[in-house]
């Protein structure tokens, strides 16, 4: 994949959503320049909390201690991921992962995993744009990135209330047996709405045994 994507910059290069210059999607000085967010909140309440955590008050009924949020939800992370998503422009994987590691504090996790996509967008894509992310932020910051989910169903969130989602997502995922080997789990995704589905995943991880179970997304919308 990584290899067909490279073939496709030389023929038709990427222009950066930021100022338009061909090569990357986003090119690095505009990579950089990017305001990473700074409003840290309870991903529950949206209230402010420090350091993304969960305020006690949501905690006592969750188990995602903290939910980290690279950018605002605006127009420069919708087209990171449509690109992503809709436009099989995996190298901007490369660049979601870029700006979700500025606001992770790394040396807590021992491995990165990711919300699976349901099979028939993995199947009309060609691949699941969350791994792919996973992955990308796994060599970034020398961690593994694993496979610890399975997704159960095929319904998909968009679109669906915020009852909706609360309702489907516990019947959603389940944890493997790898998970058993890590105690610091961080899940990545490429944008989050509710927080119903991190919800449900991190149970999931937390019922084979993990310790701690954290997640980070490029935005929230």
């Amino acid at each position: 994949m990584a290899t067909i994507d490279k073939l496709l910059d030389m023929v038709a290069p990427h222009y950066c959503l930021s100022c338009s210059e061909p090569g990357d999607l986003l090119c690095q000085s505009c990579q950089f320049s990017i305001v990473i967010r700074s409003v840290s909140s309870c991903y529950g309440c949206n209230g402010l909390s420090s350091d993304y955590r969960t305020c006690d008050n949501c905690y006592r009924r969750a188990s995602l201690r903290s939910v980290y949020t690279a950018i605002e939800f605006d127009e420069l992370s919708k087209e990171l991921i449509y690109c992503l998503k809709f436009n099989r422009s995996i190298a901007a994987a490369k660049n979601i992962a870029q700006l979700v590691y500025e606001v992770l504090p790394i040396d807590r996790f021992d491995v990165i995993t990711h919300l699976p996509t349901a099979t028939n967008r993995v199947r009309r894509r060609g691949y699941d744009q969350a791994e792919l992310i996973a992955k990308q932020l796994g060599k970034i910051a020398d961690l593994p990135a694993r496979r610890l989910l399975k997704r159960l169903t095929q319904h998909r969130q968009v679109g669906s209330s915020r009852l909706q989602r609360q309702e489907n997502a516990p019947k959603m995922f389940l944890a493997t047996d790898q998970t058993k080997q890590y105690r610091r789990i961080l899940i990545v995704d490429d944008i989050m709405s509710t927080g119903a589905s991190l919800e449900a995943a991190s149970k999931a991880l937390k019922s084979q045994g993990a310790y701690r179970v954290e997640a980070a997304v490029l935005s929230r919308s």
